[in-house]
């Protein structure tokens, strides 16, 4: 009689057993023998274990070398790192504050606001920028929520690799400062970095405990190309940035500041865009949409995948575009867009500035409908 091969396809313990079994009994020395009731019952059951366990491991392997299949976030942040997208963490609720004073006067960068939502949770808020503040005239800027702030903590760098850790996952990407000996990097979520001029440039690499912070060196716009950052264990690195709590900081519309000679502080709505940490299968379904693009804003999906992977949105359903050329009266060479929920005023800018740069010729991009235009 011909020995059976043992079928190896088989991925439930039962069969994997079933087969060893069925091995063993086609062998003359164990014919007629009683499987259930003796020893070598436990030693093909630990076989069988063995061999599930192994079939498991290599399954498991498999599917993770591959974006589409992936399950672990380790292995999702491994595929979007060759496709240059930066994996974000939660993002920050922002809202639009109009604030007037009896004085002259400058709110610093990060300076703290109360807001409270209508169920008395209290929220607190930050500037990212420093606001100046004309007596009697309302000024209007954006603040990012956030559970708590990092204020210029110095970090040790690895000189080896001219980079530093920062061991947290939610970090509002807008409000992140990094200075070197006091000099301001502009930091870049992705290869191509947002700036126009010669500057100092640092990128954002994630990792599953928190952000790299890799230094490039000098970018020179006319060459296109980085210099050595070459820093030494000697310098000083610091960062600043807000740690956003997600969608739990939506929905706050009254503000209160600590500040001196504030008359009015007012807000355009209830605060939003605050997100959580994006699903493994948000993930899939962005990452090579973003990579696609190429850093081009040609298409409609590249308007999206360029304010998904700039952090201006979460998903590509939240991203309306329409050509000039669509509307009832044609409005040729613009392309307008919304969000939704509706981003806050700096954010607008800072998002039609971007796009704009990286438009092709004759089109320029406006934030809105294009309907009452």
């Amino acid at each position: 009689m011909s020995t059976p091969n043992i079928n190896l396809k088989s991925l439930e313990f039962d069969q994997i057993k079933n087969e060893l079994v069925t091995y063993i009994k086609s062998k003359n020395e164990f014919t007629d023998y009683n499987f259930e009731g003796s020893a070598l019952s436990t030693i093909i059951d630990l076989l069988s274990y063995n061999t599930f366990y192994q079939i498991l491991f290599q399954n498991i392997l498999v599917n993770e070398m591959f974006l589409d299949s992936a399950q672990k976030l380790e292995s999702i942040i491994s595929h979007a790192k060759v496709q240059g997208y930066v994996v974000p963490g939660k993002t920050s609720s922002v809202a639009t504050l109009s604030i007037t004073s009896n004085s002259n006067q400058t709110i610093p960068a990060y300076t703290q606001f109360r807001g409270r939502k209508t169920n008395s949770e209290v929220k607190f808020f930050y500037n990212t920028k420093a606001v100046t503040l004309t007596a009697n005239t309302p000024s209007t800027f954006d603040v990012y929520e956030g559970i708590r702030i990092i204020r210029n903590t110095e970090l040790t760098l690895d000189s080896t690799t001219q980079s530093v850790f920062i061991p947290e996952t939610d970090i509002e990407f807008k409000s992140l400062k990094v200075t070197v000996n006091g000099v301001d990097y502009a930091v870049a979520t992705s290869v191509e970095p947002n700036t126009t001029q010669e500057s100092k440039v640092c990128f954002l690499e994630r990792r599953a405990t928190g952000y790299d912070v890799m230094f490039a060196g000098v970018y020179d716009a006319n060459s296109g190309t980085f210099n050595s950052a070459n820093l030494q264990s000697t310098d000083k690195i610091r960062v600043t940035y807000v740690v956003p709590s997600g969608t739990s900081g939506n929905g706050v519309s009254s503000f209160t500041t600590t500040l001196s000679n504030i008359t009015n502080i007012g807000s355009s709505g209830l605060s939003s865009t605050g997100t959580n940490e994006p699903s493994i299968e948000s993930l899939k379904f962005a990452i090579p949409r973003v990579f696609s693009s190429q850093s081009r804003v040609v298409t409609k999906d590249d308007v999206k995948a360029f304010l998904l992977e700039r952090g201006y949105v979460t998903s590509f359903d939240a991203v309306t575009v329409t050509g000039g050329d669509e509307l009832s009266t044609a409005q040729l060479g613009k392309v307008f867009y919304t969000t939704n929920p509706e981003l806050g005023n700096d954010e607008k800018e800072q998002a039609t500035n971007a796009l704009n740069e990286k438009s092709i010729v004759g089109i320029k991009f406006e934030y809105g409908t294009g309907l009452s235009a």
